[in-house]
Parts: C-alpha cells; structure tokens; sequence
C-alpha cells in the first residue's frame, strides 16, 4: 500500500520491483447537457480526492522527498551515485590518499553489482580498506540478499551501536533496512527502526536518498495493514507533506479501506478533523471503478458517523452537503448546507434542491449567486471544495477546476424554457459546449435569427483571433453557410465558409445555377447537374451536412450520439428542462430534406436524376449516371435506389449496363467510374 518514490536507492537495496502502468484510450466526444433530460442539471457535482488533499493544510515537515524516477535503472544510478561520493567523503576524512580512495570506491563499486547480478552473493566480499561504518552495513546488506536476515539485522545493529561520530553516513540506511527486514516478523520492531530514521535524520545524520520521509509511508503501511486506519492516514499525510506525490494514492487506498472494514470505528475516525477530511475526499470522489460499490454504500454511513462526531465546522459543511446529495439524502443536505450558506457550492447545491422542487425562478437566482461567487480557476485556493470539483464524465462535464464552466452551462439551459434561445446559444458557445450550442443555432434558431447573431458575435475577422475564438468562429460560421446551402441560399452563404472550401462552394453552386437554368441547353445543364450532383456526394457532409442529427458533421460522420436534437423532444427524464411547443415546431420547421443519415447522399442522388432526366435514352452517359447515382443508395437504402435501377434497365436496355441490369434485376457492378466489371472467368 506504500507507493512512495522517495524510497528510490533505498527500495532498490529491498530488490523492488515495479510494473509499468497500463493505459487505454477511445474516441473522445465533446460535452453536452441536452441530450439526458433533467439529469444535467440535476446532477452532484464530484470532488477530486487528489485535489481536495492537495488543498489541505497540513504542518510542515522536517523531512523531503527525493523525488526520482519509476525506472530501476535510474535508482541504481542514484544510489551508486549517493554511495561513491558519501565513500570518498569518509575516505577522505580518514586521511586515505585520492588514488587509494578511487581504488576503493571502484572495488566496492564492483561488489555491490556482483549482488543481484550474475555473480553469486556468496562470492561478494568486503573490500579491504572500507571503512568500518560501510563495511559493518554491506555485511549487512549481503546477508540479506542470502536470505540471512537474522545476520543482516546483526550486522546494522552492530553499526548503530559504533559511536555517533563513526557512522555519519550508513547510520538512516542501516536504521531503515532494520526496518524493511523486521515489517513481516516483528511489525513493532519495524515501526521502531522507522522511527528511529528520522530521529537520525533530524540528529543530522546523512539522509540523501530521503528514507526519513519514505519511512512515514513504510510505517504506515504497517498500520494500515493491521487496520489501525488513524494513524495510518496521519503518517501518509506526513508523507505528502514532505513532497510525496505517490502518499496521495495511499491515502485513497487506505481511505477506500477504512470504509470497507472499519465499521464502528467509522466514529472515531470522523472526529479526527484531519482524517475526516481525507475520507470525505474519497467519498465526494467518483474513484475508480471498484471502488464504486463500497463508495454507494458508505456515504449513508459516514454522514451518520460525522453527525455523531459533532462535527460542525463550516468549511467542511459545504463537503458533507456535497456527500449527502450525492447520497440521495436532500433533507441532510439542506441541514448541512444552512451552516455554509454563502459558499459557492453551498449556493450550487440549494440552486439543484430548488429544480427538485420544481422551483425554477428560485433555483435559478440560487444558480446565478453560485456563478458570481465561484472562484475562477486561478483562484480556486480561496475555497478548496471549489477548486476540487469535476462533473460526471458520462455527460461530458468539465475536469477538475472548470466547475464554473459547468455552472454556465446550467444557467444556459434555463434560458430554453423561456424561449431565450440566442441567450441560451451565446452562453453555451463561450463555454464550449459545442453540440448544444449547435442543436439551437441549427434546429432552434431560425435562420435569420442564426445569421443575425453570428455576424454580431462571430465576424469572419475573429478567425485571426486566440485560438479559441478562432475554432469557435469557423465552426459556427461554417454551419450556417451549410444551413444556408440547404434552404437553397448557397450566394449568400460563400462568406460563412472556411477559406479552404469556399472556391469549392462557389463553383458547386455555380454548377448548380447553370443546371437549373432554362435558358441553357439541355447537354449543358445535364452536365453541370451532374458534376454537382459528384461534388455533393464527394464533398456534401462540408457543404450540406448537419451538425449533429442526422449527418454529424460535428464527428465527421463517424458516430452517432444519443444528444439532440432527436431525443430532446421524446425524453422522457425532462420534467425541469421540457421542451416549449415552441421548440419543438422550431426544430420540426428546421429538419433537413430528407431528414435521414447522410441526407446530402439522397440530394446527391435528387441532382443526378435530374440530369438524367435531361439526357438521351439508351446512351451509355445516361446509363453511367443512373447506375452511379443507384450506388450511393443502394447499400443504405434499397428502396431510394430502387427507381435509379428501374430507370437504367427501362430507359438504356440497349447499353450494357442496361442490359445487365435488366438480367440481374439490380445494378451491375462497376468500377467508381461507372464501366461495368468483367465477369469472374468462367461466368456470363
């Protein structure tokens, strides 16, 4: 359970071994609120356990970590280090000549590899001239490596009891060792020689390889193991204190032990303020994955023991607030938060009791007095709770310190039920939350309304702005020049497009101008109707395609999400949140035509029809755009395609395709330039 880095050397002399972490990775989708009702709003915010304890003030430490790296290699180098240098130092001090000394160190140098290389401890021996303070520890340290551990022991304690002056360098490391080697038979020993580490570091031994502060972590193990949980989170908190990033992952392990098997002693553990605060931690925490089942259960538990406590401090309120609504416990978390009442979280949670109630006026002005007190990130010190909060990732909230984010985010919402929807988008754009913001810029906002706001808010010059604003501009620029393009605007919709797509949209329209235009002969128009019918099913998720359903420009049309706007309207969890009629006859007015999966395929397939209607029966061009135009339907939808293969075996029966088709009774194979494909050898 002792996770600390700062053993480093030391750990290496136990002969450790540490196992690389694993990592994992998916697709990472963008936040949203909209898509699951109530439950966005409605939702405990979560603490981050690390940051909550990063936050905790905690006295100061007479010792420091030696902070170093997982790598083995890395810790043999440091202690080699440490030991030659320390060695030359004694050797030095005793009068011993630099050529004698440089012998020496590399002779011992040379032993010590021998221990865990191929060499044999048996064959390792003390080199001559050591002196006696490094001779009485390797003694030591190669006994161990043989398994003698009594003789081991021996050995170090023979050092310690040499006068302090000669063993100012091997006294921490054979007090520490003493330990390591009594923590299985003789815990109460090993607690001793733990103790004992940093009583000679503070005496001024020579400690660089940090053991007095990676004997907190060791000694608490101890303790934890015999679940003696108090003093098990006071020594790793010791430990943290002394720059330990790894006594953060003890500490919610211990938690997480504490509230599996302490049982009544959950009390006591609740009216030592600083354990209180590191179990509380772990309980606002959403944790790891198996910890969940133990964590549902305790909250209940611990709020009761910290009631008993009498615990009543005000900057913990708002923390047990936090834990009883997580719990489901509303009529608690209201007691607690009547201690704290003008803390932000405080505000936050009574705003989420109120929609409970279905109070929204008062919920709202609730969530609007958290807004203005909650610290911005760079100030999250000033509230620790604050600063530590993180929403559940399942909707897509906002990390650790982006809890203001969040906040907005909810205010946004609360624009929709009264009907303040360029409010509501405005707010959820700066916030970036992307597919809300899109769902009413797209869906609920007429198309004037939408124009009107982005060239405003958004001009074409914000694109040379921060990186940020520039991100948000094009997005949002590009999605009303394709909504523009979808209503048959596309004139005015080549400024709203991305400079890299603009001579595309120009000429596709321009091709789409002169195929429809009477004056022109029909070969013309039938040839610019088909080359904009090939540029809009090449590039017509950039030039038509919907932000989210049902083309999902936003994911390139690789997945599909359960957000609006097809579950707005038909979401059963939104009581708080309910769509007004008029929102939803906005979104119905604002679908697309046809209003299904890569609807520019079928406006693709529309366009090329209506060149083939300008060309001449049994030509092998008019076959070609029919069994083309079938193509891009025909594997998603067989019934659209269906009149393309009628047409080609009806209208070009003496063309090969058409005769082919008319035998096969569906489309013939081609290549994507639309010639038919040989059949197998030996096949007609």
């Amino acid at each position: 359970m002792n996770f600390s880095l700062s053993k480093l050397g030391a750990l290496l002399l136990a002969g450790a071994v540490f196992a690389k972490p694993a990592s994992a990775c998916g697709p990472f989708f963008p936040n949203y609120f909209l898509d699951d009702g109530d439950r966005a709003l409605l939702a405990a915010p979560l603490a981050d356990h690390q940051a909550l304890l990063r936050r905790l003030p905690l006295p100061r430490e007479p010792f420091v970590a030696v902070g170093t790296t997982n790598d083995l290699a890395g810790r043999m180098a440091l202690t080699a280090s440490v030991e030659a240098a320390e060695l030359r130092a004694a050797l030095a001090k005793a009068g011993v000549g630099a050529a004698e000394s440089e012998r020496i160190v590399a002779a011992q140098r040379a032993e010590r590899e021998g221990i865990g290389g191929p060499t044999s401890p048996e064959a390792v021996r003390v080199v001559a001239g050591l002196p006696g303070e490094f001779a009485d520890y390797f003694r030591g340290w190669r006994a161990y490596h043989l398994g003698r551990t009594d003789e081991a022991r021996r050995a170090w304690r023979a050092l310690l009891a040499r006068p302090a002056a000669e063993r100012p360098f091997r006294s921490t490391w054979a007090a520490y060792m003493l330990g390591r080697a009594s923590a299985q038979g003789d815990p109460g020993g090993a607690i001793a020689a733990y103790q004992q580490v940093r009583a000679l570091a503070q005496a001024g031994f020579a400690d660089p390889l940090g053991l007095a502060a990676s004997s907190l972590g060791w000694e608490a193990q101890i303790h934890l193991e015999a679940r003696r949980f108090e003093p098990a989170i006071e020594l790793y908190l010791r430990q943290w204190a002394t720059g330990d990033p790894t006594a953060l992952v003890s500490l919610r392990l211990t938690a997480h032990a504490a509230f599996e098997q302490a049982g009544p002693a959950l009390p006591a553990l609740a009216r030592n303020p600083r354990c209180r605060a590191v179990l509380t931690a772990w309980a606002l925490d959403r944790g790891w994955s198996d910890e969940e089942t133990v964590r549902e259960g305790v909250r209940h538990a611990w709020l009761v023991a910290v009631e008993a406590a009498g615990a009543r401090d005000v900057d913990a309120a708002e923390q047990f607030a936090l834990a009883a609504y997580q719990a489901g416990e509303f009529g608690a978390a209201q007691r607690w938060i009547q201690r704290a009442p003008g803390g932000p979280v405080a505000q936050w949670l009574q705003a989420k009791l109120y929609f409970r109630a279905g109070d929204l006026a008062r919920g709202a002005e609730c969530l609007a007095r958290a807004a203005a007190a909650f610290p911005a990130a760079a100030d999250a010190g000033t509230n620790a709770l604050a600063g530590a909060l993180k929403m559940d990732y399942e909707h897509g909230g906002p990390k650790e310190g982006d809890a203001r984010r969040e906040l907005r985010g909810e205010m946004a919402v609360l624009h929709l039920p009264r009907r303040e929807y360029t409010a509501a988008l405005d707010t959820l754009l700066r916030q970036d939350y992307w597919l809300d913001a899109a769902y009413l810029a797209e869906r609920v906002l007429t198309v004037e309304e939408c124009r009107e706001y982005v060239d405003r808010n958004w001009p074409a010059a914000n694109a040379s702005g921060d990186a940020d604003a520039k991100t948000t501009t094009e997005k949002l620029r590009h999605l009303l020049g394709r909504r523009l393009c979808r209503l048959g605007r596309g004139a005015e919709a080549a400024g709203y497009f991305p400079p890299a797509l603009q001579e595309t949209q120009r000429r596709w329209w321009a091709q789409l101008q002169r195929g429809r235009g009477p004056a022109n002969a029909r070969a013309v128009r039938a040839a610019d109707l088909w080359a904009a019918a090939q540029t809009t099913r090449q590039k017509g998720m950039e030039l038509l395609g919907t932000e989210t359903a049902p083309d999902w420009a936003a994911e390139d049309g690789s997945y599909q999400m359960d957000v609006v706007p097809a579950a707005r309207g038909t979401n059963q969890n939104c009581l708080i949140l309910t769509p007004t009629a008029d929102e939803l006859r906005r979104f119905q007015a604002s679908a697309p035509n046809p209003d299904r999966r890569f609807h520019y395929r079928y406006r693709a397939a529309e366009l090329a029809w209506e060149a083939a209607e300008l060309m001449p029966d049994n030509s092998p061009e008019t076959a070609r755009v029919l069994v083309l135009a079938g193509g891009w339907l025909k594997d998603r939808d067989a019934a659209a395609a269906d009149r393309f293969y009628k047409a080609l075996a009806r209208r070009c029966p003496r063309t090969a395709l058409g005769a082919d088709a008319a035998r096969r009774h569906w489309f013939p194979p081609v290549d994507d330039k639309g010639n038919l494909e040989p059949a197998p050898s030996g096949r007609r």
